[in-house]
């Protein structure tokens, strides 16, 4: 399985849209490369502190699901050039400047790890 360079990968995030909300902070995801399916979604981490995976909230327009139900059994589907919104429930960040790292797993991509920082 080839490696995704890292650079490809923080495409993925779709900056400047890290923001705070009622529920806590958002952030959005957007599929540029090919369908795939999110197999492992291990804990979101802002500013080095990991953010628990029951307590994030991941949605394509089709599928809505906590980070802690992905699985090989239940992937998330990774729509082609459809924005994944990441809600980190119960998250407040001060405003300025943020380090997020997330730590995925595709079936066919294999390991999705990659840090982006964005403003709030």
């Amino acid at each position: 399985m080839a490696l995704i360079p890292q650079f490809v990968l923080r495409g993925l995030y779709k900056s400047g849209s890290l923001k705070q909300s009622k529920k806590g902070v958002e952030m959005t995801l957007e599929n540029n490369l090919a369908f795939d399916l999110l197999v492992d979604f291990a804990p979101i981490e802002v500013d080095g502190e990991p953010h628990d995976p029951d307590d994030t909230e991941v949605t394509n327009g089709e599928q809505k699901m906590k980070g802690s139900d992905i699985s090989p059994d239940n992937p998330f589907k990774l729509l082609t050039g459809k924005p994944i919104k990441i809600t980190l429930k119960g998250l407040k960040l001060d405003g300025g400047s943020h380090a997020i790292a997330f730590f995925l797993e595709g079936k066919g991509a294999g390991s999705l790890e990659f840090k982006v920082s964005d403003e709030l």
